[in-house]
């Protein structure tokens, strides 16, 4: 017997275009990492982990909920109100967000962490999510640049630190 959806996953489920999700029909019934379209309802935020972690520490501090993160290797993503069309919209555009047309390749919440990918705040099937103004100001409050030079030489964004002009060139 398949156990049920945690409401994270039905909330997913339903963004992803299965309205009455089952343990059996849903996104993640053929593969444990399921594509959940990014838009109408939720925005993604990608935040290098040193600067997403620091950023999470301070928003809790504040007595700020995140909201779901995913955990995705060096990268944490922060699902977000969808009101952004892209990271220069955010005060001094420090952030990269998913946009409108991409998916996010995610684990089911309520699962075991096997995989690479895990929620570190799964969804909790309110639809609640953190507004990204509050990420980028935590994460301007707690931004510490590197020491010493880039390994390359340059002076590129690094993973210490929030990201600047995501996506400008790229």
């Amino acid at each position: 017997m398949k156990r049920q959806l945690s409401p994270g996953a039905r909330w997913l489920a339903e963004l992803a275009g299965f309205p009455r999700p089952t343990p059996t029909r849903n996104p993640w019934a053929r593969d444990p990492l399921a594509s959940i379209p990014i838009g109408g309802q939720w925005a993604v935020v990608r935040v290098p982990e040193a600067a997403a972690d620091r950023a999470c520490t301070h928003l809790r501090t504040e007595g700020v909920l995140t909201g779901p993160v995913l955990n995705a290797g060096h990268v944490r993503a922060f699902l977000v109100h969808p009101f952004l069309h892209d990271g220069r919209d955010l005060p001094g555009g420090v952030l990269l967000t998913g946009a409108l047309g991409e998916q996010l390749r995610c684990p089911m919440p309520g699962q075991a962490a096997n995989l690479s990918c895990f929620w570190s705040v799964p969804p909790d099937g309110s639809g609640a999510l953190l507004d990204p103004r509050l990420l980028a100001d935590a994460l301007r409050t707690t931004w510490t640049p590197l020491t010493g030079p880039h390994p390359s030489g340059s002076h590129h964004a690094q993973d210490e630190g929030p990201l600047t002009q995501a996506g400008a060139g790229a």
